[in-house]
């Protein structure tokens, strides 16, 4: 071995060496004389010397464990190899110098490098540690002068062979790691018990799994990947178990018992607290009480003794076995031979009373384990306080989801049963047997579908389930089977509620009484992802019928039947709600069947809430009945609704009934009445009916109060009801307009000129907005500019709008630019427009919850980098905003050929929740000449609840009747 050079670097051949790793099984050199004096370091690999040095600095020096070797393999170093802190903050930093002659030139050179460079280390100590047998005297004068010159370094001497041995001799631990036990005995004149004699495991072995940390639930919403644990949030109690593991690290036994019910977060504390001991520390867990009753060896110095849940140890039902190995924890504890010793472990409630409470038997006193226990107690509370929440949503907690979920979901703060429970209510869940199974599903879907604080009533859950079940299981049913199901579901998962358990009134008179069962959270969230494309059976539709007392629930259930193509269940279940005394739903119902179901008649709907008395019902009715001609019946309607007060709109149609009888004076009256009290818009569509009608003027008269009245849409509302028949009144109209001061009014008189092709005018507008400083209306302008091809035209009438303050124009100018083919100039330009808007993750929070109005940039800027190649870039724009970008996105790939890119898009959209996003696949489907793929897309769709795929499966349902043999038609 000694074909080495005798002058080795400590930095040669460092390849990531990892000197908190167990030191690599290599030659020890072999000792034959008894006394020896200084320890053979030549001999050790470098490596193993600068893991020495390392561990002795940690030990003697009491570093904390983050002591750690500084850089890696060719990096400027300063100088230092080791770096650490002791408990009181300050650093220390360590060069290892493995050779065997220390020159005055050597070590002038180690201190000017730290000198030069690692000053920045504000080093209370800086150590040489090297070899050689001694230390020339020239090398200690150079130490002192430099100590003079930089008093604040704090240059400690040279850590040499006969100083590293004086040091190492009361560390046989440490002695017998590098040189074997032979060296121990004869080196440190103790007889060392050898790593296979030792009891337990080096505590840098040890893994989290053997402290009971439940696994925690994943977040229902994502947010990215997950470490096995959450983020620590220490909180009160904490103080207390460090200051005992400390207490320990310090020399002194210490016993300690964490107390608190299941799942409130013992283990993971006990775990995080034993981080602080420092690496030559040694676990041991007696599995069973035999192997602390028959332990023949003493527990090494430093070991942690993990008692786990004492219970297991001292609470056998024998109190007198119980106390014999208590006696026996107490002798390994406090064998003097052993010190220190950290015996901790966890209690709950019940049964730290059981092995701590005397009695007046002496046969079942326990002495032996309340002495063992004395003052070993730390309590841990059930539930976070509010400081603990805070500390949770401002540390690095708070940017994990699980924590964050908790937080929102968790029943009264208790944020560890709700992180550790949760996994356990699922497992109850997927272990159930089918009567179970199908009550919880009844559950989830009713609050799925009507709502989350549907009253999950036990007899509509008890019917919805046996529904479900096989006509077998329901006739072998025992009248009693309901009862044994929730006391199945609401027994304790961990700590927390079982996944469906009866909801109990408060004690208290007055209290808060919660009617019907409480479905726990985080099942919930997970199984209604699971039956997300599932649309419950006949049964479930037909228990709530009959069971759902709950107007509000019936409610939600009939908008869930409605947006599922239920149309016969949505009436069943209007007509129930209406019984009740709200006759809403009938309302709502009936305006759907009006917009898309035509197979069915909304009339007889209308007519049943507007006689229960809802006033848009009596509106409709008078507005059906006055298409027909019934003046009497529509007057009677309009009235009526007048009368009930809350229906502004219904003066009008009563207006509109009278003006045809000819009573224009009290016509006009019920106009000013309505516009009085707000109802602008159902007054400007009667003007435009005048306008049909050819009565221009009253149209005109009528639309300028409604404008005054606060509708600054009226006059345009009325000028396109000329547009494609009467061009020259609509400008009439706009004129008026604009005279009567609508700012809307140069606007639309641009698109009316474009229409009839007059740009001339569209540019002279253009000065007019200018000059009012109308910049939208610019911004108009440059679009019907571009439409014509004008684009250099358009981009200057946009950078006019622009600096006039219409910020937004800067993605219609980068836009322009695209479209000419300035891919770059436009990504610079949709990059600085998101900047102006605050940033692409601000802007996409104000689109999270919706699909509509996705801002150009983004658009723009996820179309450039698609048609620039970058997809990937492209699918993180819309990664911040999926369900509003995404669907846009995959209309992009698919009008490039890309149609299983955009399919793929899509279904993960689906997958994470959005069921509108089959609906985009329909459309693409239907596009490629695949109309088959397009319904089964649809028909899923439908399932998980989505209105759109209703509307267009119906529409198709129409078209087919209007015209079976017609070729294939758009889809949506």
């Amino acid at each position: 071995m000694h074909d080495r050079p005798k002058i080795a670097s400590s930095n040669a051949g460092h390849h990531g060496l990892d000197l908190d790793a167990a030191p690599p099984v290599r030659y020890q050199p072999a000792v034959t004389d008894p006394k020896i004096a200084v320890l053979p370091f030549r001999d050790l690999h470098w490596e193993d010397f600068e893991r020495l040095v390392l561990d002795l600095a940690r030990v003697d020096d009491n570093l904390q464990p983050t002591v750690r070797r500084y850089g890696v393999a060719g990096q400027e170093q300063s100088g230092v190899d080791i770096v650490g802190c002791d408990a009181d903050g300050n650093k220390h930093a360590y060069q290892v110098k493995k050779v065997e002659r220390f020159t005055q030139s050597q070590a002038r050179k180690a201190l000017e490098t730290f000198v030069s460079g690692g000053g920045r280390f504000e080093a209370r100590s800086f150590v040489i540690a090297t070899a050689c047998p001694g230390t020339r005297a020239e090398v200690y004068d150079l130490i002192e002068e430099f100590r003079s010159a930089h008093p604040r370094l704090g240059v400690d001497h040279i850590w040499d062979a006969e100083y590293l041995s004086a040091r190492l001799r009361k560390q046989p631990d440490i002695v017998g790691r590098y040189f074997g036990d032979q060296t121990v005995t004869r080196f440190c004149d103790v007889t060392p018990m050898s790593a296979a004699a030792l009891v337990g495991t080096p505590l840098s072995q040890v893994q989290v799994e053997n402290f009971g940390i439940h696994e925690t639930i994943r977040a229902a919403t994502g947010g990215g990947p997950e470490t096995a644990l959450t983020p620590y949030v220490r909180r009160e109690f904490d103080i207390a178990l460090e200051a005992a593991v400390s207490r320990a690290a310090d020399g002194h036994t210490t016993v300690v018992i964490l107390v608190g019910d299941s799942s409130t977060g013992k283990g993971r504390a006990i775990w995080q607290a034993l981080q602080a001991l420092p690496p030559n520390w040694r676990l041991w867990q007696p599995r069973a009480f035999e192997e602390v009753l028959h332990s023949d060896r003493p527990l090494a110095p430093r070991t942690v003794l993990w008692l786990d849940e004492v219970k297991n140890l001292l609470l056998s039902g024998r109190s007198e076995h119980d106390e014999q190995v208590a006696a026996a924890l107490a002798r390994l504890v406090h064998a003097p031979a052993s010190r220190p010793v950290l015996a901790i472990g966890a209690a709950w409630h019940e049964h730290w009373v059981g092995v701590t409470r005397p009695s007046s038997r002496r046969s079942e006193d326990r002495t032996n384990t309340r002495a063992l226990l004395h003052k070993a107690r730390i309590e841990v509370p059930e539930y976070f306080t509010e400081a603990d929440i805070t500390a949770v949503l401002q540390g690095p907690s708070g940017t994990d989801a699980r924590m964050c979920e908790a937080v929102d979901q968790a029943e009264d703060h208790h944020i560890t049963q709700y992180l550790a429970g949760g996994l356990s209510q699922l497992e109850r869940y997927d272990d159930s047997y089918p009567e179970a199974r199908a009550v919880l599903h009844a559950a989830v879907d009713a609050r799925r579908l009507g709502g989350p604080s549907f009253c999950l009533d036990e007899k509509f859950l008890a019917a919805a389930a046996e529904s479900a079940l096989t006509a077998l299981r329901r006739d072998l049913l025992a009248p009693d089977w309901f009862d044994e199901v929730i006391a199945y579901t609401s027994a304790p998962c961990r700590g927390a509620r079982g996944v469906l358990s009866r909801a109990r009134a408060r004690g208290l008179p007055g209290g808060e009484h919660r009617a019907g069962l409480h479905l726990a959270d985080y099942p919930e969230q997970v199984i209604s992802q699971r039956r997300m494309w599932e649309s419950p059976g006949e049964g479930f539709w037909i228990a709530a019928e009959h069971f759902v007392v709950s107007v509000r629930d019936l409610l939600g259930l009939t908008h869930a039947a409605v947006a599922r193509g239920l149309i016969d269940v949505a009436i069943r279940l209007a007509r129930r709600s209406a019984k009740l005394g709200d006759a809403h739903g009938l309302l709502y119902v009936g305006n759907q069947i009006a917009a898309h179901h035509r197979d069915h008649d909304p009339v007889p709907l209308f007519e049943a809430a507007a006689i229960a008395g809802v006033g848009p019902a009596q509106v409709e009715m008078g507005i059906r009945c006055e298409d027909l001609g019934q003046l009497d019946d529509a007057e009677h309607w309009y009235r009526t609704a007048v009368d009930n007060g809350d229906t502004p709109s219904a003066r009008v149609g009563l207006g509109a009934v009278l003006w045809k009888r000819g009573d224009h004076l009290e016509a006009q009256r019920q106009y000013e009445h309505a516009l009085r009290n707000g109802d602008t818009k159902a007054v400007e569509y009667q003007a435009r009916r005048l306008a049909v009608d050819g009565h221009h003027e009253e149209a005109l008269e009528l639309t300028r109060l409604t404008f005054h009245a606060g509708n600054r849409n009226a006059f345009t509302g009325l000028a396109w009801r000329y547009v494609y028949t009467d061009r020259k009144r609509a400008v009439a109209v706009l004129a008026h307009a604009l005279a009567e001061g609508d700012g809307n009014a140069l606007r639309e008189l641009m698109v009316v000129f474009e229409i009839d092709g007059r740009m001339d005018k569209v540019r002279l507008l253009c000065d007019r907005a200018v000059e009012l400083e109308q910049w939208q209306t610019l911004g108009v302008a440059a679009r019907l500019l571009a439409q014509h091809g004008e684009f250099a035209t358009a981009r200057g009438t946009l950078w006019r709008a622009y600096n006039g303050g219409l910020r937004y124009v800067l993605s219609e100018i980068a836009e322009l630019h695209e479209r000419e083919g300035s891919y770059e100039i436009a990504e610079r330009l949709y990059h600085r427009s998101l900047d102006e808007s605050g940033g692409l993750a601000a802007l996409s929070r104000q689109h999270q919850k919706g699909r509509a109005g996705v801002p150009v940039a983004v658009f723009g800027l996820m179309r450039v980098l698609e048609h620039s190649g970058r997809g990937v870039e492209a699918e993180a724009v819309a990664g911040h905003a999926p369900a509003a970008y995404v669907p846009h996105l995959a209309g992009l790939r698919a009008e490039d050929g890309d149609v299983d890119g955009a399919l793929r898009l899509l279904m993960a959209l689906a997958d994470a929740g959005d069921p509108d996003g089959l609906v985009d696949a329909a459309r693409i489907m239907e596009r490629s000449g695949d109309p088959a793929e397009a319904t089964r897309f649809l028909e899923r769709a439908q399932s998980g609840g989505s209105a759109l795929a209703t509307s267009a499966l119906n529409d198709r349902k129409v078209r087919h009747q209007k015209d079976a043999e017609s070729g294939p038609n758009s889809l949506l």
